[in-house]
């Protein structure tokens, strides 16, 4: 049984990290932290493509700007 979190890490890295060892809520800890990760990087992946995409514009006097004009904003 495992009964510190010491544990676990010693078991990681042996490989023998067994499901039916592990409690319910022990398994849902692990599974939450794993998606709470994947969350991270698909944040960072998606962040850095917009970063990549948007500029700050900068305009100079003279430069011709299209309006866009929102439906919203009309009615």
């Amino acid at each position: 049984m495992v009964t510190n979190a010491q544990d676990y890490e010693h078991l990681r890295k042996l490989n023998d990290l067994d499901s039916s060892i592990l409690e319910k809520s022990d398994r849902l800890k692990l599974i939450r932290d794993s998606i709470g990760r994947n969350i991270k990087a698909a944040f960072e992946v998606s962040a850095k493509r917009y970063n990549l995409r948007s500029s700050i514009k900068t305009y100079k006097i003279g430069d011709v700007v299209s309006e866009e004009i929102s439906l919203k904003a009309t009615q």
